[in-house]
Protein backbone atom coordinates (compact mmCIF):
# COMPACT_ATOMS: atom_id res chain seq x y z
CA UNK A 1 0.00 0.00 0.00
CA UNK A 2 1.83 3.17 -0.97
CA UNK A 3 1.31 6.56 0.93
CA UNK A 4 -2.06 8.39 -0.96
CA UNK A 5 -3.76 4.62 -0.05
CA UNK A 6 -2.30 4.86 3.73
CA UNK A 7 -3.28 8.26 3.71
CA UNK A 8 -6.84 7.93 2.42
CA UNK A 9 -7.88 4.63 4.69
CA UNK A 10 -7.07 6.38 7.64
CA UNK A 11 -9.77 8.93 6.27
CA UNK A 12 -12.22 6.67 6.03
CA UNK A 13 -15.24 7.63 8.72
CA UNK A 14 -17.90 4.90 8.76
CA UNK A 15 -21.55 7.19 9.33
CA UNK A 16 -24.18 5.85 11.53
CA UNK A 17 -27.49 5.48 10.11
CA UNK A 18 -29.16 6.18 13.28
CA UNK A 19 -27.27 9.25 14.92
CA UNK A 20 -25.35 10.39 11.74
CA UNK A 21 -21.93 10.22 13.78
CA UNK A 22 -18.79 9.48 11.98
CA UNK A 23 -16.52 6.29 13.16
CA UNK A 24 -13.60 4.46 12.97
CA UNK A 25 -13.87 1.28 10.35
CA UNK A 26 -12.90 -0.70 13.12
CA UNK A 27 -15.90 0.05 14.81
CA UNK A 28 -18.35 -2.07 15.16
CA UNK A 29 -21.17 -0.09 17.57
CA UNK A 30 -21.17 3.56 16.95
CA UNK A 31 -19.30 5.92 19.65
CA UNK A 32 -22.45 8.06 20.28
CA UNK A 33 -25.30 6.30 20.02
CA UNK A 34 -24.80 2.35 20.45
CA UNK A 35 -26.45 1.21 17.14
CA UNK A 36 -24.48 -1.73 14.99
CA UNK A 37 -22.45 -0.58 12.24
CA UNK A 38 -21.39 -2.44 9.09
CA UNK A 39 -19.30 -2.12 5.80
CA UNK A 40 -22.35 -1.08 3.88
CA UNK A 41 -22.52 2.37 5.67
CA UNK A 42 -21.09 5.14 3.48
CA UNK A 43 -17.55 6.44 4.27
CA UNK A 44 -16.91 10.10 3.93
CA UNK A 45 -13.44 11.96 3.13
CA UNK A 46 -12.24 14.87 4.96
CA UNK A 47 -9.07 16.41 5.03
CA UNK A 48 -9.61 18.07 8.49
CA UNK A 49 -10.43 15.23 10.46
CA UNK A 50 -7.36 13.11 8.84
CA UNK A 51 -4.74 15.61 9.63
CA UNK A 52 -6.20 15.20 13.83
CA UNK A 53 -5.24 11.63 13.28
CA UNK A 54 -2.75 10.59 16.09
CA UNK A 55 -0.76 8.39 13.77
CA UNK A 56 -0.80 11.24 10.81
CA UNK A 57 0.16 13.63 13.40
CA UNK A 58 2.74 11.41 13.92
CA UNK A 59 3.82 10.80 10.75
CA UNK A 60 4.20 14.43 10.00
CA UNK A 61 6.10 15.18 12.45
CA UNK A 62 9.06 12.96 11.44
CA UNK A 63 8.77 14.05 7.97
CA UNK A 64 8.67 17.72 9.08
CA UNK A 65 11.93 16.63 11.43
CA UNK A 66 13.24 15.32 8.33
CA UNK A 67 12.78 18.21 6.28
CA UNK A 68 14.20 20.46 9.24
CA UNK A 69 17.24 17.87 9.57
CA UNK A 70 17.40 18.22 5.84
CA UNK A 71 17.27 22.32 5.57
CA UNK A 72 20.27 22.88 8.86
CA UNK A 73 22.45 20.48 7.04
CA UNK A 74 22.13 22.57 3.85
CA UNK A 75 22.71 25.81 6.41
CA UNK A 76 25.30 23.98 8.16
CA UNK A 77 27.03 23.55 5.13
CA UNK A 78 26.51 26.98 3.59
CA UNK A 79 27.85 28.74 6.62
CA UNK A 80 31.02 26.99 6.62
CA UNK A 81 31.33 27.43 2.94
CA UNK A 82 31.14 30.92 3.61
CA UNK A 83 33.09 31.33 6.77
CA UNK A 84 36.23 29.74 4.89
CA UNK A 85 35.64 31.93 1.88
CA UNK A 86 35.50 35.11 4.07
CA UNK A 87 38.16 33.47 5.78
CA UNK A 88 40.76 33.26 2.84
CA UNK A 89 39.43 36.89 1.64
CA UNK A 90 40.36 37.82 4.42
CA UNK A 91 44.22 36.61 4.84
CA UNK A 92 44.46 37.94 1.46
CA UNK A 93 43.49 41.25 2.05
CA UNK A 94 45.01 41.65 5.30
CA UNK A 95 48.06 40.37 4.77
CA UNK A 96 51.42 42.61 6.00
CA UNK A 97 52.01 44.85 2.86
CA UNK A 98 55.17 43.61 0.90
CA UNK A 99 58.57 44.69 1.58
CA UNK A 100 61.23 46.22 -0.98
CA UNK A 101 62.27 42.45 -1.56
CA UNK A 102 58.53 41.40 -2.27
CA UNK A 103 58.53 39.25 1.02
CA UNK A 104 55.46 39.96 3.67
CA UNK A 105 56.75 41.03 6.86
CA UNK A 106 55.98 38.32 9.32
CA UNK A 107 55.94 38.80 12.88
CA UNK A 108 58.96 37.97 15.51
CA UNK A 109 59.24 35.11 17.32
CA UNK A 110 58.12 35.91 20.42
CA UNK A 111 60.39 35.00 23.30
CA UNK A 112 63.11 34.12 21.62
CA UNK A 113 65.18 32.10 23.62
CA UNK A 114 69.24 32.27 23.82
CA UNK A 115 71.51 29.26 24.57
CA UNK A 116 73.07 29.70 28.13
CA UNK A 117 76.50 29.90 26.60
CA UNK A 118 75.54 33.17 24.31
CA UNK A 119 73.41 34.93 27.24
CA UNK A 120 76.76 34.89 29.70
CA UNK A 121 78.85 36.22 26.83
CA UNK A 122 76.57 39.05 26.39
CA UNK A 123 76.66 39.69 29.59
CA UNK A 124 80.47 39.46 29.49
CA UNK A 125 80.60 41.86 26.69
CA UNK A 126 77.81 44.21 28.41
CA UNK A 127 80.52 44.61 31.74
CA UNK A 128 83.06 45.31 29.31
CA UNK A 129 81.33 48.32 28.37
CA UNK A 130 81.49 50.66 30.95
CA UNK A 131 85.35 51.33 30.50
CA UNK A 132 85.77 50.67 27.42
CA UNK A 133 86.78 53.31 24.52
CA UNK A 134 84.26 54.61 21.73
CA UNK A 135 85.89 52.36 19.13
CA UNK A 136 85.37 48.99 21.26
CA UNK A 137 81.82 50.04 21.92
CA UNK A 138 81.26 49.99 18.77
CA UNK A 139 82.79 46.51 17.92
CA UNK A 140 81.57 44.62 20.83
CA UNK A 141 78.14 46.13 20.06
CA UNK A 142 77.85 45.26 16.49
CA UNK A 143 79.43 41.75 17.68
CA UNK A 144 76.99 41.13 19.75
CA UNK A 145 74.04 42.25 17.80
CA UNK A 146 75.24 40.22 14.65
CA UNK A 147 74.98 37.21 17.68
CA UNK A 148 71.78 37.80 18.34
CA UNK A 149 70.78 38.08 14.45
CA UNK A 150 71.79 34.63 14.00
CA UNK A 151 68.94 33.48 16.50
CA UNK A 152 66.39 36.18 15.29
CA UNK A 153 66.53 38.16 18.52
CA UNK A 154 65.80 41.18 16.12
CA UNK A 155 65.02 43.45 18.87
CA UNK A 156 67.47 42.82 21.25
CA UNK A 157 69.92 43.34 18.24
CA UNK A 158 68.70 46.61 17.67
CA UNK A 159 69.01 47.55 21.41
CA UNK A 160 72.79 47.03 20.84
CA UNK A 161 73.02 48.71 17.39
CA UNK A 162 71.93 51.82 19.25
CA UNK A 163 74.44 52.28 21.64
CA UNK A 164 76.16 52.29 18.30
CA UNK A 165 74.41 55.07 16.75
CA UNK A 166 73.97 57.18 20.04
CA UNK A 167 77.84 57.19 19.78
CA UNK A 168 77.58 59.64 16.95
CA UNK A 169 73.88 60.17 15.51
CA UNK A 170 75.12 61.51 12.30
CA UNK A 171 76.05 57.60 10.88
CA UNK A 172 72.57 57.25 8.63
CA UNK A 173 73.59 53.72 7.88
CA UNK A 174 73.50 52.88 11.30
CA UNK A 175 70.28 54.45 11.71
CA UNK A 176 69.36 52.31 8.78
CA UNK A 177 70.36 49.02 9.97
CA UNK A 178 68.40 49.91 13.54
CA UNK A 179 65.59 50.30 11.56
CA UNK A 180 65.82 47.64 9.60
CA UNK A 181 66.58 45.12 13.21
CA UNK A 182 63.41 46.77 14.62
CA UNK A 183 61.14 46.29 11.59
CA UNK A 184 62.38 42.85 11.05
CA UNK A 185 61.11 42.46 15.23
CA UNK A 186 57.79 43.99 14.32
CA UNK A 187 58.40 47.20 16.18
CA UNK A 188 56.76 49.64 13.45
CA UNK A 189 56.63 52.38 15.86
CA UNK A 190 60.50 52.16 16.95
CA UNK A 191 61.34 51.43 13.13
CA UNK A 192 59.89 54.11 11.48
CA UNK A 193 62.09 57.72 13.52
CA UNK A 194 65.10 55.64 12.41
CA UNK A 195 64.19 55.60 8.73
CA UNK A 196 63.30 59.00 8.55
CA UNK A 197 66.69 59.84 9.95
CA UNK A 198 67.91 58.05 7.31
CA UNK A 199 65.77 59.23 4.52
CA UNK A 200 66.41 62.97 5.86
CA UNK A 201 69.97 62.51 3.85
CA UNK A 202 68.81 59.93 1.67
CA UNK A 203 65.87 60.93 0.01
CA UNK A 204 66.18 59.20 -3.11
CA UNK A 205 66.56 55.87 -1.19
CA UNK A 206 63.26 54.06 -2.66
CA UNK A 207 63.56 50.88 -0.59
CA UNK A 208 63.73 52.45 2.72
CA UNK A 209 60.87 54.69 1.77
CA UNK A 210 59.06 51.74 1.00
CA UNK A 211 59.80 49.47 4.13
CA UNK A 212 59.00 52.91 6.33
CA UNK A 213 55.83 53.30 4.24
CA UNK A 214 55.08 49.86 5.44
CA UNK A 215 55.74 50.32 9.04
CA UNK A 216 53.60 53.55 9.16
CA UNK A 217 50.77 51.24 7.65
CA UNK A 218 50.82 49.29 10.56
CA UNK A 219 50.68 51.46 13.12
CA UNK A 220 48.24 54.51 11.66
CA UNK A 221 44.58 53.80 11.40
CA UNK A 222 45.28 56.39 8.02
CA UNK A 223 46.97 55.23 5.35
CA UNK A 224 47.49 58.89 3.72
CA UNK A 225 50.75 59.26 4.80
CA UNK A 226 52.10 55.42 3.72
CA UNK A 227 50.32 56.54 0.34
CA UNK A 228 52.43 59.91 0.31
CA UNK A 229 55.33 58.16 1.07
CA UNK A 230 54.59 55.39 -1.55
CA UNK A 231 54.12 58.06 -4.28
CA UNK A 232 57.22 59.91 -3.69
CA UNK A 233 58.75 56.46 -4.37
CA UNK A 234 56.96 56.14 -7.56
CA UNK A 235 58.27 59.99 -8.77
CA UNK A 236 61.71 58.73 -8.46
CA UNK A 237 60.89 55.27 -9.90
CA UNK A 238 57.68 54.57 -11.37
CA UNK A 239 58.39 51.11 -12.46
CA UNK A 240 59.19 50.60 -8.30
CA UNK A 241 57.15 47.43 -8.37
CA UNK A 242 56.82 47.24 -4.78
CA UNK A 243 55.54 50.64 -4.32
CA UNK A 244 53.40 49.81 -7.03
CA UNK A 245 51.92 46.82 -5.22
CA UNK A 246 51.84 48.29 -1.83
CA UNK A 247 49.54 51.54 -3.14
CA UNK A 248 47.59 49.06 -5.01
CA UNK A 249 47.04 47.20 -2.15
CA UNK A 250 46.33 50.53 0.15
CA UNK A 251 43.84 51.66 -2.34
CA UNK A 252 42.19 48.04 -2.50
CA UNK A 253 41.26 48.68 1.71
CA UNK A 254 39.48 52.19 1.22
CA UNK A 255 37.48 50.34 -1.13
CA UNK A 256 38.93 52.89 -4.12
CA UNK A 257 38.95 50.23 -6.96
CA UNK A 258 39.30 52.45 -10.06
CA UNK A 259 42.96 53.32 -8.58
CA UNK A 260 44.11 50.12 -6.62
CA UNK A 261 43.61 49.04 -10.33
CA UNK A 262 45.80 51.30 -11.75
CA UNK A 263 48.69 50.35 -9.58
CA UNK A 264 48.20 46.64 -9.01
CA UNK A 265 48.26 46.28 -13.02
CA UNK A 266 51.42 48.48 -13.56
CA UNK A 267 53.27 45.92 -10.69
CA UNK A 268 51.79 42.86 -12.46
CA UNK A 269 52.89 44.32 -15.56
CA UNK A 270 56.77 45.09 -14.36
CA UNK A 271 57.49 41.23 -13.27
CA UNK A 272 54.13 39.07 -13.75
CA UNK A 273 56.71 36.18 -13.07
CA UNK A 274 57.91 37.17 -9.38
CA UNK A 275 55.68 37.28 -5.67
CA UNK A 276 55.08 41.07 -6.44
CA UNK A 277 53.75 40.27 -9.60
CA UNK A 278 51.51 37.43 -8.86
CA UNK A 279 50.16 38.84 -5.94
CA UNK A 280 48.99 41.99 -8.12
CA UNK A 281 47.30 39.13 -10.19
CA UNK A 282 45.22 37.87 -7.11
CA UNK A 283 44.36 41.40 -5.92
CA UNK A 284 43.17 42.16 -10.08
CA UNK A 285 41.36 39.29 -9.88
CA UNK A 286 39.79 39.82 -6.60
CA UNK A 287 38.30 42.94 -7.88
CA UNK A 288 37.16 41.71 -10.73
CA UNK A 289 34.98 39.42 -9.20
CA UNK A 290 33.83 41.84 -6.97
CA UNK A 291 33.11 44.41 -10.04
CA UNK A 292 30.93 41.65 -11.12
CA UNK A 293 28.93 40.77 -8.39
CA UNK A 294 28.13 45.00 -8.64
Amino acid sequence: MDISQGIQKLAEKIICKECGASNLPSDINCGLCGADLNTEQETAFSHQETTSHPEKNGSVSKLNFSVWATIAGFLTVGFLLSFMAISEYDTGTKSELPTENGETQLSAKPNVVLPESLESWIGTQEKKLKSSTNEVIKTLSLSVADSLIKYESFERAGNWVEKVFNLDTTQVSIALKIANLYYDANRMEIAIPFYKIFLRHNPENTDARVDMATAIISTSASPMEAVTELKKVLSINQNHQIANLNLGVLYFRVNKYEQAELYLTQAKTINPENKAGQSASEMLEQIRIMKSKN
